[in-house]
């Protein structure tokens, strides 16, 4: 689970008009700044909406402890750009989902780390299943461009840090 949380918080997205593509916080993890016309993570984006049903599938009709669950969810920013959140610790009340605040932020003003959130499905940019007996995860379409562009020996250490799977 604590590797869960560095990887959801080592790829926040923000979408906004910084010139450094990845910003490096002190004792943070860093944030991956992305143009709003990076078709590659925007089909990313559409893919995760596509199939969130499957979220909903396996949150629904299995067992909450057999996997780890997250969405990502995208909240404006004060400079009139974007900034993807990971909400974690996930339930459902009713058709709702709610979730917990997974990452510092660092352009929204909207939300703060730690808060409890109302999903909006509107705002969904990605989501994640992993199933905690085996690290192989379902979903996750914005960290896979994240790290199908890193570097093999960044994406080697990468995949060891987190002890995740990410199959093709």
């Amino acid at each position: 689970m604590k590797k869960i949380l560095i990887l959801i918080s080592v790829l926040t997205l923000s979408c906004n008009q910084s010139k450094k593509s990845k910003v490096e916080r002190e004792n943070e993890p860093d944030v991956y700044n992305l143009q709003e016309t990076d078709m590659e993570m925007n089909n990313a984006i559409t893919k995760a909406n596509e199939t969130f049903n499957l979220f909903k599938e396996t949150f629904q009709n299995d067992s909450v402890n057999k996997y780890y669950f997250s969405i990502k969810q995208k909240y404006d920013t004060p400079d009139g750009g974007n900034e993807h959140l990971w909400v974690g610790q996930i339930i459902l009340n009713q058709s709702d989902y709610y979730g917990i605040i997974g990452n510092e932020p660092i352009s929204t003003l909207k939300v703060k780390l730690g808060d409890t959130v109302r999903i909006d499905k509107k705002q969904i940019s990605d989501w994640m299943i992993v199933d905690n007996s085996n690290g192989k995860v379902k979903g996750g379409y914005t960290i896979r461009v994240l790290r199908n562009r890193m570097s093999e020996t960044e994406r080697n250490q990468f995949d060891q840090n987190n002890g995740l799977i990410f199959e093709k």
